[in-house]
């Protein structure tokens, strides 16, 4: 009996000692990710705005508002649907789509964010993301905040 319990015990210690990801009301991070960084998406819909037809255009603010640095690569940025992880477009691909603003300047950059600093930016995604979040009525923002974090906030419609 006292080897069951001491199996039973090491295999709930290397459960929880596995678990990378923790969720925080709708945040999930990796342990070492740091928690202040707030990310605030909007869906613009014009043109003037940095819209693009027939394409999910998803503009993004972040907030760095914890004491470390995090390294944005809109590259390493996805939103994923249930299992689907879809990665944004290139702008330059999507350039010619929109006439009436620079589609360049508007991007996301990749950036070092230093404590108190923020960045913005658009992403842009296929239609298909745009049909596959009306349907479940919530995606996933995934970040890569350097040398291995993640930051994950879920948004729900």
């Amino acid at each position: 009996m006292r080897k069951l319990a001491f199996v039973l015990f090491l295999t709930a210690l290397v459960g929880f000692s596995c678990a990378d990801y923790r969720l925080l009301k709708d945040y999930y991070g990796t342990p070492d990710a740091p928690k202040e960084v707030i990310v605030i998406p909007t869906f613009p819909s014009k043109l003037e705005e940095g819209a693009v037809p027939k394409i999910l255009t998803l503009k993004v603010e972040i907030r760095n508002q914890s004491n470390e640095a995090i390294s944005l690569d809109p590259s390493k940025i996805y939103i994923s649907v249930g299992t689907a992880m879809h990665a944004p477009l290139s702008p330059e691909l999507v350039a010619g789509e929109n006439k009436k603003v620079d589609i360049n300047a508007l991007a996301l950059k990749r950036q070092t964010l230093k404590p108190g600093q923020s960045a913005r930016g658009t992403l842009y995604f296929t239609k298909a993301v745009a049909d596959v979040i009306e349907q479940q009525k919530f995606f996933n923002l995934n970040i890569d905040a350097g040398l291995g974090k993640k930051i994950i906030v879920t948004y729900k419609k």
